[in-house]
């Protein structure tokens, strides 16, 4: 297991435990409830990080509601599900490309990728889901542009919808500027 996860398992067990004790008003991290986090949407047919719509369904249908999302930039700064521009996944695409190309280009010729309305939709029409953001940043100021963006996406969406997204964070100065958008739940990715 790699350094990540262990930090990941590690914060949400810790809190758990705090949430457990009562010392979170409103129990603000129901989320840390589930056991098991959908990575990328989860898997299908044994394909890992497409962030796909039938990822998500199949891992919906097998009673996960706790999913990470990984959110990157297109070459037009539009906010999608990717895990990284460096992996193929099947799309013949290595470096970010424009939103219309992305969005019509399947993972593995049969995977339908995801953008960030179609994240805040699925939130709206399920309400028992929690969905990880995993900002693909490499600094601190990647965290501004990323979460300006985000910040954009969200403005005047239903609170209920937003208190179900959770921020990864991996940078200390990352705090203020996540705040800064009403995010209250987050995990803290060390290491």
């Amino acid at each position: 297991m790699n350094g990540k996860k262990v930090a990941l398992i590690f914060i949400l067990f810790s809190l758990t435990i705090l949430s457990s004790c009562g010392n979170l008003k409103n129990k603000p991290y129901e989320w840390t409830e589930y056991e098991l986090i959908a990575h990328a949407l989860g898997d299908i047919d044994d394909e890992t990080y497409t962030n796909s719509i039938e990822a998500f369904e199949e891992s919906y249908n097998n009673g996960h509601r706790l999913f990470e999302v990984d959110i990157s930039i297109t070459s037009d700064n539009k906010l999608v599900a990717r895990h990284g521009w460096e992996d193929d996944l099947g799309q013949g695409i290595t470096k970010a490309v424009n939103y219309k190309e992305f969005m019509n280009t399947l993972y593995h010729d049969k995977y339908n990728p995801v953008d960030f309305e179609t994240v805040l939709n699925l939130l709206d029409e399920y309400p028992d889901i929690y969905m990880v953001l995993d900002g693909k940043v490499e600094s601190p100021k990647d965290v501004e542009v990323l979460y300006e963006a985000i910040g954009e996406e969200i403005e005047g969406i239903n609170k209920n919808i937003q208190h179900r997204l959770i921020p990864q964070m991996f940078y200390e100065e990352d705090l203020e500027v996540i705040r800064s958008y009403g995010f209250h739940d987050l995990v803290y990715v060390v290491g």
